[in-house]
Formats: C-alpha cells, sequence, structure tokens
C-alpha cells in the first residue's frame, strides 16, 4: 500500500529502481495488534489476552536485529505501526535507534497516545511524517466507531502537539456508516489544520480472524461510496476538479475492448515493498496474507525471495483487464480476494462503485455544472 509513504519524485524513481532490482525497500513493522479504540470493522486489533495466546511481543532489541538484516538487505523507509504502535513497549526507544541507523520512519497512529514526551522524541529526530487516523468528527461519533467516548478530543490533542512541534502529519480516514455523515466536517478539520488528508471511502471487507467474519454491515453501499468519493475530489481539487472529470469519462470512453489477459500485480508489493506482521511473519502487504515466512527464523534473503516469487505468481482478474474502468479503478488483487473469495474473481463492489462514479460524472457534464 504505497500511499502510507506519500513518495516525492526523487523517492518514487527509487521505488521504480527497487521494484525492477528486487530490493525490499519500503517495510512495515506491524509493532502491536493492541489497541485503545475498538473498532467494530478492524481487521488487526486483539485483546491482550488473545494476543498472549496467539504470540508474545517481539521485544525491541529483536526489531532492532532484524532492521539491521534489512538494512543490509536494501531497506531505507520503515513504517511503523499496529495496532496503536505507541501502545508498544519500547516504543520511543525503537524510534530513535532506527534513527540512528539512518532509516526514513514513518508512523501510522489513531494519535490518541502522542503525549508531550513522545511528540518532543518525534520533533528532536522528525519522522518522514505522522499518519494519524481520524474516526469522526466528534466524541459521539468515536464512541460509536471506536468505543472510546472521549477519542476525539485526545486525538485532536495529539494533533495540535504534532502541529506545535511542526511535526509532518497526513489525516487518514476510512469512511463506514457510522462516520459517513462527518465527512464535510473532517475535511473541515483538514483545512484547519493544514493537515493533507487522505480520505478512502473504499473499505477492505478483511478479517484477520479465523472465528470473526467482517461486519459488513458497517460498509457503506458501492453508491453511495461513489458519491462520497466525487464529493471529496470536488472539495479536495477544487482548481482541478473539472480535468479530473474529463480524464476519468475519456478513459472510460476511448478503453480498448481487447481480450482479456493474465495481467500481473501492478504495486510494488513483493517488488519493493512488504509488510511484517507482529508476530514476525513477512507477507506481501496487510491485506495479502500469503505467502508468509517467519523472518526470525529465516534469513531475509530467504524470506524475500519466496514473498517475490508468490507475487510473481499472482495475477489480477481476467475480467477487470479490458474493462473500461480499469485506469481509475482501485482494483488490485487484495481487493479481488477479499471482495470474492478469490485473486482470479472480480470484485462485483469495485465494478458497482466505479459504474456510479461514471454516471454522477455523466450527469455532471450534461448539466455543464463544475
Amino acid at each position: 500500500m504505497d500511499s502510507q509513504y506519500g513518495f516525492t519524485s526523487v523517492e518514487e524513481r527509487l521505488c521504480i529502481k527497487a521494484s525492477y532490482a528486487r530490493i525490499p525497500l519500503t517495510v512495515a513493522f506491524e509493532l502491536t495488534p493492541l489497541c485503545n479504540m475498538n473498532c467494530e470493522m478492524c481487521y488487526i486489533r486483539l485483546g491482550r489476552e488473545e494476543q498472549e495466546r496467539e504470540h508474545r511481543l517481539r521485544t525491541v532489541e529483536e526489531w532492532l536485529e532484524l532492521a539491521a538484516r534489512l538494512k543490509e538487505a536494501g531497506t531505507l523507509f520503515i513504517l511503523l505501526t499496529g495496532g496503536e504502535p505507541m501502545l508498544y513497549p519500547g516504543f520511543s526507544k525503537l524510534y530513535q535507534e532506527l534513527q540512528k541507523m539512518g532509516f526514513i520512519l514513518t508512523i501510522n497512529t489513531n494519535g490518541t497516545m502522542c503525549t508531550e514526551e513522545i511528540a518532543d522524541i518525534l520533533a528532536a529526530e522528525l519522522p518522514r511524517r505522522v499518519n494519524v487516523t481520524l474516526y469522526g468528527a466528534s466524541n459521539e461519533t468515536y464512541a460509536r466507531v471506536t468505543g472510546n467516548p472521549r477519542g476525539y478530543d485526545q486525538a485532536m490533542r495529539g494533533l495540535n502537539l504534532l502541529k506545535e512541534r511542526n511535526i509532518p502529519v497526513k489525516l487518514n480516514c476510512s469512511m463506514i456508516r457510522e462516520n459517513m455523515a462527518d465527512t464535510p466536517k473532517i475535511l473541515d478539520i483538514s483545512e484547519k489544520l493544514e493537515f493533507p488528508l487522505e480520505y478512502n471511502t473504499y473499505m477492505f471487507p478483511c478479517s484477520r480472524h479465523p472465528r470473526q467474519a467482517f461486519p459488513e454491515a458497517v460498509r457503506v453501499t458501492p453508491e453511495e461510496a461513489a458519491k462520497w468519493e466525487v464529493y471529496i475530489k470536488k472539495r479536495q481539487k477544487k482548481e482541478t476538479y473539472n480535468q479530473v472529470r474529463e480524464k476519468v469519462l475519456r478513459d472510460y470512453r476511448l478503453a480498448d475492448e481487447e481480450e482479456p489477459m493474465d495481467e500481473a500485480m501492478r504495486c510494488r508489493a513483493g517488488k519493493s515493498s512488504c509488510w511484517i506482521d507482529w508476530k514476525g511473519r513477512m507477507t506481501p502487504c496487510v491485506f495479502l496474507e500469503e505467502p508468509a515466512v517467519d523472518v526470525f527464523s529465516h534469513t531475509v534473503e530467504e524470506a524475500w525471495s519466496v514473498i517475490g516469487q508468490g507475487c510473481d505468481g499472482t495475477c489480477l482478474p481476467r475480467e477487470c483487464t479490458n474493462c473500461r474502468h480499469r485506469s481509475n479503478c482501485n482494483i488490485c488483487a487484495a481487493a479481488a480476494r477479499w471482495e470474492s473469495g478469490s485473486t482470479q474473481k472480480k470484485p462485483e463492489y469495485l465494478c458497482k462503485y466505479m459504474d456510479k462514479v461514471v454516471e454522477i460524472l455523466q450527469a455532471e457534464e450534461s448539466d455543464g455544472r463544475e
């Protein structure tokens, strides 16, 4: 998932070269499944008793030893994530030691655990960025979504601590039914704080828990998601929205109707990026759990080779390769896997989503609206 890094043009070129050379340039460290939030749609969170039954947390020393091996393999970017990574014992020490090793660090957090002490540590050695997830624009919404009735106030306090210290921040938000109505206010928060916002109207129906299916009811319908996607684009791309609309419609109209074909994964998973979960398993990304290799009992090279070979053998659904939406749809192997149960079946949710987006844009074009 490349969006978590927000690459500059120079970094983008590095990633392209790393993908050709098959170097694990970007790696995510999922430090813990523990979190102070309890979101119904979360696919990672475990309670402490569940976590202890499944596996112990890896120590700071283990993560640092792994980081040293990854550095030898060419890793430059590391994402620290969870669960809530700031709950991980020794988070501050790990962050500082990774900085000393020369890594470019990004942090995924809900912001509520960002204390003045942690903010000062981040200010002393700036991260690439801190990605803060917003779950709504009020304590009431946070109570419904996360179970934390003071979560909004806590998150805003964390954001203000980061802003006061000029720490780079990007806001993230994933739309579900319980926070959908807060969308305009969440966009207002982004504009007021002058933090960029990545608002995902598409929610992966992912669940790692073998005994717990994804609660489908929390997702908005693809048609609702499409309507909000257009609204968000209008808000965030005021000056260029017309060009965005024209591009999507032009790509749709000019798409070649070719025969379906085999098409390899286009993302960087297994080519220049990977995910390492809290147990120590290397996987292609957070949503693709196979192949998986315990990187603490194998060399980085062995694990990386298995991941790469697995991704090389994974193709997108053939029906998607000649689809009119191909240029603008967010189809990926993981989306196909979780939507349909197979990387070889097209995800109907995304098909309906893109059909509605085009329908809305065509109506606007006909009406001459901006």
